[in-house]
């Protein structure tokens, strides 16, 4: 007994110690002004990266988001008024999200190296106007937060709200852009994504900035309890991976047995797919492909967006090739260029899904909803156009945007939600609510964003809105990851990005409605507002 009493005295002892030091560096972070606080929030910012996709190394979260807090702890103490110190949060704030976003998106480079001819003077105002942009998100959430700043935990939770708040607006301001999202992290940890079907992927990212900002307080002075909140962060995720557990062995994946995939991924090169001589040899690659090793009847076929790289609707001999492709009672499902004009001879050009049967016929049509910036429009075109930024992609004046979200029906399949591209990365914003579909298709080409970080980004985004929704996903990705994915976000089946071939499998069942299908946001809302309570609550001031 004497001997457990005494190692449970070192351990304190030593904790004790860890916590002084702890509290020493914090020190010293908080005394940071000027460039050297902006220099340690980007670089903060941009180690949280190594969070994400493909390293998902979660735990440095626990050492950069504290940096952050520390940073704005320096910001309200040092500040002689409290504009002062909402301006030098708000460096503090954009300085990390620089960080973020210039290393999180650096592969954005690579799609403007597509015509380097034409796009690369390009490279050096996007990728830095951009993150500079989407810095002023948490820029503006640490200015917030600085305003009812306080000492201990209360502050934590202030933060949390503040920075998750700010991922919020940044989902949904000028049409949104909700990529890399905190709560991606978990993009290899499956049981704890499991509580996205409860609260989506703004309470995740909230639970996680909450839990990982929490070891901010072993760098308080003169509280023994400094333990408790971040020992309490580790518990939670504890119980919320052993729920994924218990969810996940306790729902085995089942499939319809009438309803044959066949994703085609073709991994062909961008340079390609711009180069109009190849067109035809494009078009002939995806026929071969969807016909190897043969192909049964009753197969839903699915290509990439912009698969066929010309105005499908229009080629009536295209049309025929691939209803002579198409055994009975299939259907192709692909991405095209779709045009519509007017009496006046205007016409707008649409990135779009047609589903076609075996007669060659189009039976339903889906416009994309939701346009990438720089990608299929300028944002500020007015201002932005004035130096000669344009769309990389499609006709002068960019796509036009589709009327929105649609449930279509093709024979021999349950209804299916259709996703174009980076429409997938929604949180709550992927499905028709009025019609719920079966599954959610997601055609898209991520030939643009490189091989490594971005086309692995883009796939966490698109499963997690299947464990949101409780709706299987298939993914056609040309350079991207093609998936299989059941309502869990088990993945069936997977095409890496460099394969070259076809996959196939069957349709997963749904699940019935989640909690966040049924009510979206709220409760992460709730969550949020009931946290901030208690942070005004039992603030303490400095």
């Amino acid at each position: 007994m004497t001997g457990a009493v005494s190692t449970l005295q070192s351990w304190r002892t030593s904790l004790l110690r860890m916590q002084g030091d702890i509290a020493a560096a914090a020190g010293l972070i908080r005394a940071f002004a000027g460039w050297r606080r902006i220099a340690v929030a980007v670089a903060a910012g941009a180690l949280s990266v190594l969070a994400l996709a493909p390293v998902y190394f979660v735990p440095i979260l626990c050492v950069t988001l504290p940096l952050l807090v520390w940073l704005v702890d320096g910001a309200v103490v040092r500040a002689v008024t409290p504009q002062a110190a909402a301006w030098h949060a708000f460096c503090a704030g954009w300085g990390f999200g620089f960080g973020f976003f210039l290393a999180g998106l650096h592969w954005i480079g690579n799609a403007f190296l597509v015509d380097a001819q034409t796009f690369g003077w390009m490279i050096p105002f996007v990728a830095v106007l951009f993150p500079g942009a989407l810095a002023l998100f948490p820029a503006a959430a640490m200015a917030a937060a600085s305003v009812a700043w306080g000492r201990g935990w209360p502050r934590v939770v202030m933060f949390a709200v503040a920075y998750c708040g700010a991922e919020y607006l940044r989902g949904h301001i000028l049409t949104g852009f909700p990529w890399n999202l905190i709560g991606y992290a978990w993009g290899s940890a499956l049981p704890v994504l499991q509580i996205a079907a409860l609260i989506g992927a703004f309470g995740l990212s909230f639970l996680t900035v909450l839990g990982a900002a929490s070891f901010a307080v072993w760098g308080d002075r003169g509280d023994e309890r400094v333990w408790l909140m971040p020992v309490g962060a580790l518990i939670v995720f504890a119980g919320i991976g052993v729920w994924g557990l218990v969810r996940l062995y306790g729902t085995p994946p089942r499939t319809l047995d009438d309803v044959r995939l066949r994703v085609v991924h073709a991994a062909l090169d961008q340079r390609d797919i711009e180069n109009p001589k190849l067109r035809g040899a494009i078009f002939a690659h995806y026929l071969g492909l969807s016909t190897r090793d043969g192909l049964p009847s009753r197969t839903l076929v699915i290509w990439p967006e912009a698969a066929v790289p010309f105005v499908l609707s229009r080629e009536p001999a295209a049309l025929s090739q691939i209803g002579e492709m198409l055994p009975p009672r299939s259907v192709l499902i692909t991405g095209a260029p779709r045009l519509q004009g007017d009496p006046a001879g205007q016409y707008e050009v649409f990135n779009s899904l047609h589903a076609i049967d075996s007669a060659g016929r189009i039976l339903a049509t889906y416009d994309k909803t939701h346009l990438v910036p720089f990608g299929e429009y300028v944002p500020l075109a007015g201002i932005l156009g004035r130096i000669g930024l344009s769309q990389l992609a499609g006709s002068v004046g960019g796509f036009t945007p589709g009327t929105g979200l649609r449930t279509l029906t093709v024979p021999g399949a349950p209804a299916f939600g259709p996703l174009i591209c980076y429409e997938a990365i929604f949180p709550g914003d992927v499905t028709e609510r009025r019609v719920r579909p079966h599954w959610l298709v997601n055609l898209t080409d991520d030939s643009w964003f490189g091989s490594l970080a971005g086309p692995r980004q883009h796939f966490d985004s698109a499963r997690l809105r299947a464990i949101e929704e409780g709706l299987p996903l298939v993914r056609a990705a040309n350079k991207g990851i093609s998936a299989i994915v059941d309502p869990l976000g088990r993945v069936i089946g997977r095409a890496a990005p460099e394969d070259i071939g076809v996959l196939d499998g069957d349709l997963p069942q749904a699940e019935p409605p989640t909690l966040y299908g049924r009510m979206g946001d709220v409760i992460a809302a709730i969550l949020a507002a009931v946290s901030l309570a208690l942070s005004l609550v039992f603030r303490r001031k400095f």
